[in-house]
């Protein structure tokens, strides 16, 4: 037997009921998110290369480029000729960096490695005996990036 048409609008009226039911639980819909236009620069990862500062130094001599994190004594080759000791970081991370000579003279620090790194750079006079090596001071988590150059002294 088919049921009626009293039947059947019994039967759309319950299913109307229970899909209002399971609606009103849900939360409201809110007005659609606009998207972002342009591209979102991610955090950096990595100090910059200092050794980009190089090429404002007329006639500077590349004598160390590297990176680390925390403490570390670098040595530095081609000490001992004429010229002034120049030296470029970049560092990320918490924490604060200082870069001192062999002898303990402070050629550069930096208060904060937070945020986007940017090579800070400091010209110390003439290079030294002393100059052949570079003592970097810095928490372990503070990644670090250096250059150190000869430039001719001014």
């Amino acid at each position: 037997m088919r049921p009626g048409p009293a039947a059947a609008g019994i039967l759309a009226a319950a299913v109307i009921a229970l899909a209002g039911c399971s609606s009103a639980k849900q939360a409201p819909s809110a007005a659609p998110t606009p998207k972002a236009t342009g591209s979102a620069t991610p955090a950096p990862t990595s100090p910059v290369d200092p050794q980009q500062y190089g090429v404002s130094i007329s006639e500077g001599e590349l004598l160390l480029n590297t990176q680390g994190n925390g403490n570390s004594t670098l040595p530095v080759q081609g000490i001992g000729t004429a010229g002034d000791f120049v030296v470029a970081v970049s560092c990320l991370g918490k924490g604060s960096l200082h870069a001192s000579d062999k002898s303990g003279r402070l050629l550069l620090g930096v208060d904060t490695c937070d945020g986007s790194p940017g090579a800070i750079y400091n010209s110390r006079g003439q290079l030294r005996s002393t100059d052949a090596a570079v003592a970097i001071a810095a928490p372990a988590g503070v990644h670090w990036r250096l250059a150190v150059y000869r430039a001719p002294h001014q």
